[in-house]
C-alpha cells in the first residue's frame, strides 16, 4: 500500500506543478493535459504489483496478451476519439487506457 501512497502524492505534486509547466511552454492547454495525465501514476501504483507477481512466475505469455490488448484497445479508442473530433485529448485518454488496461 506504500507505493499506492507514493504514486499520489507524485500524481498531486505533477498536478501541483502542471501551471509551471505551462507557462514553461507558454502553452495554458498543458495544465490540464498534466493534470489528467497525473492519474497514470496511480493506474501504475495499482498494476506493480500483480505485473510482477506474473513475472516472477514467468507468465511472460500473459504479460506479452495483456500488454498487446491494452495497445489494441487504447490506440482503437484513440482513433475513434480522433475522428470523432477531441484532438490531441484523444492522446492523453489513449495513455491513460492503455495504463489501466494493462492493470486490468
Amino acid at each position: 500500500m506504500a507505493w499506492f501512497g507514493i504514486s499520489l502524492g507524485l500524481a498531486i505534486l505533477f498536478s501541483a506543478f502542471s501551471p509551471l509547466l505551462a507557462n514553461l511552454y507558454k502553452e495554458p492547454r498543458l495544465v490540464s493535459i498534466a493534470v489528467a495525465l497525473s492519474i497514470g501514476f496511480i493506474f501504475n501504483a495499482l498494476t506493480t504489483t500483480p505485473l510482477a507477481l506474473i513475472m516472477r512466475r514467468i507468465e511472460f505469455r500473459k504479460v506479452m496478451l495483456n500488454e498487446m490488448t491494452a495497445v489494441v484497445v487504447s490506440n482503437t479508442i484513440a482513433v475513434v476519439m480522433a475522428f470523432s473530433g477531441f484532438g490531441y485529448w484523444a492522446l492523453v485518454v489513449r495513455q491513460l487506457a492503455s495504463m489501466l488496461l494493462s492493470g486490468v
